[in-house]
């Protein structure tokens, strides 16, 4: 008899336990999710930077894009004199919300363009074509631009460098990726 209850007892642990782990892993697909730009992009010219420029995706669970200031809220801090930190907290129209934070390096000059050849991850035959990422595109956003050109790159088997985009006036509009073999 107390042989029995003792197994009912670990029985019913066992369904509780897994019951709240798939209860907890369902909840953790449904968060969205926020991607930031390369750890060496990082930094900031001076005081009023504007926290959005620092924001590469923000999706929901279902992939959807929803980089917007209705759904994301940062706070800044300053960290002394070199540092900065941003706190995000991104909330899907679901109800699900998602808090991260982000620490940006103060620096005279800043240069968003990683510097010198810069090689793909990816270990398949496809060659990617050139393309070209306007700002026009990104809601204005340099720095998202020039990620999503970085980020193209990456995702490839080829070298590659990330260009700037000039118009006739020689003002920066976007961001190349460039391939070299």
């Amino acid at each position: 008899m107390i042989k029995k209850i003792l197994i009912a007892i670990i029985l019913t642990m066992i369904v509780c336990f897994g019951g709240y782990d798939i209860y907890t892993r369902i909840q953790k697909s449904h968060e969205p999710k926020l991607v930031f730009v390369d750890e060496s992009l990082r930094i900031v010219s001076d005081e009023n930077v504007n926290p959005f420029h620092y924001v590469l995706k923000a999706t929901d669970y279902k992939g959807k894009d929803i980089n917007d200031k209705e759904h994301i809220t940062c706070t800044l801090k300053s960290i002394g004199k070199k540092k900065m930190k941003i706190i995000y907290k991104l909330d899907d129209s679901k109800g699900h919300s998602v808090k991260k934070e982000l620490e940006l390096k103060k620096v005279k000059i800043k240069k968003y363009v990683p510097e010198g050849e810069q090689k793909g991850t990816l270990n398949d035959s496809d060659k990617k074509l050139n393309k070209v990422f306007l700002f026009a595109d990104y809601d204005g956003i340099a720095i998202r631009a020039m990620a999503e050109a970085d980020n193209y790159g990456y995702e490839s088997s080829q070298n590659y460098i990330v260009k700037e985009v000039l118009n006739d006036s020689d003002e920066l509009i976007g961001y190349e990726c460039v391939f070299l073999n």
